[in-house]
């Protein structure tokens, strides 16, 4: 399975979970279901995890080029790089209705998510009464941002320089949705085609469709952002057409009902993933994380299905504690050791206990390493700023000390004392230094 291992690139709302869901699918159906999935893991040690433990394994990933945890590193690990972009305009309007979801996610109150939604419900009543960007404006104020009238254009400028730097497969959004991925099927050398997000992912979905800025946007809008927009569109081959609908149709569907609904699904979410709810739902919820590349859900699935029944559910057990300790997780080393070791017969197995014994000790040495390293950075650093404060006190003090020197009475007494020597050049100074001082 040498060479298959993909990823996928992009920023956030332009497609990037259904290009992953894609060649998930179609990885898996590849590799006979030998593989390994990472959705929004920006975690360099995962993978360096997984491919020095489990390297007979492809994976596939999808990271977010604006994540503060992308790093070009992340993607030495690949084979197949695929790159989603998508018409910038769109990409706004599914930020702007997917973004309060993110609002509650960081403990926005629901309340002020519904002011939000009724600005949206005013607008699908009476499409020309807000600016679309009225409504970016308002979610930016709801994540908190100190200048919501500003447009962000990091997204689209992080965009172009990854492309042009690292030059991956370009996947447009637009062709995606229609299916048109014959060429992407050739280049990863496996068959693959569009998937609409499933389980926990599916609350990212709104319509698929393409083109709804036409209905959303208002002259004021096309005014400010077509200038603000050339270069991406230009880039990735988007014709420069502002053309708006005539009669702009909003459906409730794709908008407040979707910030609604989308955001309910993810306070469910959060519920089951505290520990709440049927024991049925937190199952089905963490199998989900975990086929979606969730380490800790992993370990976590495993251990409820331990206490329902360790010995009908052995097998599960077995393969959700070893996904989670190739990926590193140090607590499912130490329980998939005892679990191969005195759990059920049917899994029973010394020599891979050994082995994951040896693997957490080994975990546990690199971690106990990696503290002194940093415990000694930190020391360095603090004797480097004390030296720094050293020498900028020590610097002071010499231009005090010249300043001093340079003063009009010090310079008298120098001369005073070098005519007192018998310094002829001194008796000649001296008239010139008592003037001074006379004068001053």
């Amino acid at each position: 399975m040498a060479g298959l291992n993909t990823v996928v690139v992009g920023s956030s709302k332009t497609g990037t979970t259904g290009l992953y869901s894609a060649v998930w699918e179609g990885l898996s159906a590849a590799s006979g279901g030998n593989c390994y999935g990472l959705p929004e893991k920006d975690d360099l040690d995962l993978v360096r995890s997984l491919q020095r433990l489990a390297p007979d394994r492809v994976l596939a990933a999808k990271f977010l080029l604006t994540s503060v945890d992308f790093s070009d590193e992340l993607l030495d690990a690949f084979d197949k790089r695929l790159m989603t972009v998508r018409d910038p305009r769109d990409t706004l309007l599914s930020v702007a209705l997917f973004y309060p979801t993110k609002a509650f996610n960081a403990g926005v109150d629901e309340g002020r998510i519904e002011e939000f939604v009724d600005l949206v419900r005013k607008k699908e009543q009476d499409p020309a009464s807000v600016d679309f960007l009225e409504i970016f404006s308002a979610v930016r104020v709801l994540m908190g941002n100190k200048n919501p009238s500003r447009v962000p254009l990091r997204r689209f400028r992080v965009a172009v320089e990854h492309a042009d730097h690292h030059d991956p497969r370009i996947v447009q959004y637009e062709r995606f949705v229609r299916d048109d991925l014959g060429d992407v099927s050739d280049y990863l050398g496996f068959p693959i085609r569009n998937v609409r997000p499933t389980g926990a992912s599916s609350f990212v979905f709104r319509s698929g469709g393409q083109g709804e800025w036409r209905d959303w946007f208002t002259e004021r809008d096309v005014e400010l952002l077509r200038p603000k927009l050339r270069p991406y569109m230009e880039r990735f081959g988007y014709a420069d057409d502002w053309e708006l609908s005539s009669e702009p149709h909003l459906d409730p569907a794709y908008g407040s009902e979707y910030v609604r609904s989308s955001v309910a699904k993810r306070r469910n979410q959060v519920a089951l993933s505290r520990g709440e709810g049927e024991v049925a739902e937190r199952i089905h919820h963490l199998r989900e994380l975990s086929e979606a590349g969730g380490v800790r859900s992993a370990r976590r699935l495993a251990a409820i299905l331990e206490e329902q029944d360790a010995e009908a559910n052995a097998e599960e057990i077995r393969t959700q504690l070893t996904f989670a300790a190739s990926g590193g997780d140090l607590p499912a080393m130490d329980h998939l050791a005892r679990h191969l070791g005195i759990g059920p017969a049917s899994v029973r197995d010394p020599n891979h206990a050994r082995r994951w014994q040896l693997e957490a000790a080994s975990c546990r040495e690199r971690a106990r390493a990696l503290r002194e390293a940093h415990r000694e950075a930190a020391r360095l650093e603090h004797t480097r700023a004390q030296l720094e404060r050293t020498r900028t006190q020590l610097r002071r003090t010499r231009q005090e000390l010249v300043r001093v020197r340079r003063s009009k009475r010090v310079r008298l007494a120098s001369t005073v004392a070098d005519a007192a020597r018998g310094g002829p050049r001194a008796w000649v100074r001296l008239p010139k230094r008592v003037g001074t001082i006379v004068r001053s």
